[in-house]
């Protein structure tokens, strides 16, 4: 902390001290300066300064503040597309309440993820999600233990003969932000969608959409 200025009649003051610390005192501000000569300064709220010794001098002060070292922190989080299919393609979801119950539940492990469902939805066979994933976390791993705590949970909550899965593969697209909206509707239709086009159709077309080469023989199960 610098304290440095000139008297208010026009005469400098002639003193730049170097303080190490200040401490408010209900009157003014009292300070620790580092050269022997002043070993202490009073600057008070009506602009006096008053140095060791009793000398005091009615002055327009300055207060600087040596500059601090800044850190900006990373904040990222990336902008997905992602759809996968029950084991098998079965239609495991076709309860409406089952259904909406699985995508809050998935929207609720995204959030623990680290992540935030944008939009989560899909058919009575597979799932579509619009979600932001932290930058730090790799997709594979995110989708994994999506689908691993989603699949536990809906196994552990129902008295089922046939357990849930969900398939291995999944699709993973980034959004830029423009393309939001769009993908947000898309996941909103896909009930009606499906009455004219099956999974396996829609995920091959969304692969030929974003350029993706792949071997039909192993994009299923």
């Amino acid at each position: 902390m610098i304290v440095s200025g000139s008297a208010l009649g026009g005469r400098k003051l002639g003193r730049q001290v170097e303080v190490s610390h200040l401490v408010p005192d209900g009157n003014g501000i009292e300070c620790t300066a580092r050269r022997a000569d002043l070993l202490a300064v009073c600057v008070s709220p009506a602009g006096v300064i008053s140095f060791a010794g009793g000398v005091s001098h009615r002055i327009a002060i300055t207060l600087k503040r040596k500059p601090r070292g800044r850190h900006m922190a990373a904040h990222q989080q990336l902008l997905y597309y992602i759809v996968f299919s029950t084991k098998q393609r079965r239609p495991l979801l076709q309860n409406d309440q089952f259904r909406e119950e699985v995508w809050a539940y998935m929207a609720g492990i995204v959030r623990n993820l680290g992540g935030f469902a944008i939009r989560i939805g899909g058919y009575h066979d597979h799932a579509h999600l619009l979600v932001r994933i932290p930058a730090k976390v790799s997709v594979s791993d995110f989708v994994g233990k999506l689908k691993a705590n989603t699949s536990k949970h809906i196994n552990d909550s129902r008295d089922a003969v046939l357990k849930f899965h969900w398939q291995d593969g999944y699709g993973a697209f980034t959004v830029s932000p423009s393309q939001q909206d769009s993908v947000v509707a898309y996941i909103d239709s896909q009930m009606e969608h499906h009455r004219k086009q099956s999974f396996q159709d829609e995920f091959l077309e969304i692969l030929k959409r974003h350029q993706l080469k792949y071997d039909a023989k192993y994009v299923w199960e």
